[in-house]
């Protein structure tokens, strides 16, 4: 049983910077620390910025989230644009990566050419993992030297906040995060994985998410009337689209390009570089989809 497991370990780096950007405020020295996984004592990966405080921050919980990022704290910045899985159970948790940008970077020796990116640890070393990570992080934090800042998000560093008061700021914004997830499981259902494709004249394709739709529909309602936008949600909008999901492409239809061109984005699913018009809305083809 133990050898279906990987083992994972952290090495901390630390980098040694001066923040000039205060006006009429001398320089000050700090101290950017990276965690970067080890598994099976081999580097993960050597590229892009590990950020470890998610791992903290959510613990052994189900959460799709970004660990590699860019030094600012967006991935979508370091070409990284789908999140990874983390995926509890009662012996184990479980990464699994996207295969873009991953597959080419990621430690070859630790994925079969066939098989996903997962990598599934035992709960317990991996619970270990994190809690001596997290010491060593808030060790170094204490040491009296500079102050330290976590690598995403070192290019626009904290150092009024103690590493301490960041992470237990993680773990709460975490816990609010997955309640917030929990919520809009119950409230949208089977709609909550949906998007609405939009198929131009032109060649133009683009996606609607549903849940983006109707919290832009939701909040506009809210606006003028004062009702709640959850209560529209629940009581007004998503009962029929659940029943009816025809319901929910007449209200896509039904609604102005303003708002609809707020919650597009595009996709690589053909016509990326056309540009729809205002004109062909009324013509566009609607389809109801699985998110891609």
């Amino acid at each position: 049983m133990a050898g279906e497991f990987h083992s994972l370990s952290f090495k901390v780096y630390v980098v040694n910077l001066v923040d000039s950007s205060g006006e009429n405020v001398p320089d000050q020295p700090y101290r950017i620390l990276e965690a970067r996984p080890l598994v099976d004592g081999v580097p993960l990966l050597n590229g892009y910025v590990f950020d470890v405080a998610p791992l903290i921050g959510y613990g052994l919980r189900d959460v799709d989230t970004d660990l590699y990022t860019c030094g600012c704290g967006v991935a979508g910045c370091a070409g990284i644009h789908d999140q990874i899985q983390l995926r509890a159970d009662r012996s184990s948790m479980t990464w699994t990566f996207p295969e873009e940008p991953f597959r080419k970077e990621l430690a070859p020796g630790l994925f079969a050419a066939d098989a996903p990116l997962s990598l599934r640890f035992e709960r317990k070393q991996y619970h270990q993992a994190l809690r001596s990570v997290e010491a060593e992080l808030l060790t170094l934090a204490a040491d009296g030297g500079a102050p330290v800042v976590l690598a995403a998000g070192s290019a626009y560093p904290d150092l009024s906040t103690p590493l301490a008061k960041v992470l237990k700021n993680i773990r709460k914004h975490s816990k609010n995060w997955l309640a917030r997830i929990a919520r809009e499981k119950a409230l949208f259902a089977e709609l909550l994985d949906k998007e609405v494709l939009v198929r131009f004249a032109s060649g133009a394709m683009r996606v609607i998410p549903v849940t983006s739709f109707a919290y832009h529909l939701a909040f506009e309602e809210s606006e003028a009337t004062g009702i709640e936008s959850e209560d529209l949600l629940a009581d007004k909008y998503l009962p029929g689209w659940k029943q009816d999901t025809a319901s929910l492409i007449a209200a896509v239809r039904a609604t102005s390009w303003d708002l609809v061109r707020e919650v597009m984005y595009r996709t690589a699913r053909g016509g990326e570089d056309i540009e729809p018009a205002p004109e062909q809305w009324t013509d566009a083809i609607f389809t109801l989809e699985q998110q891609a």
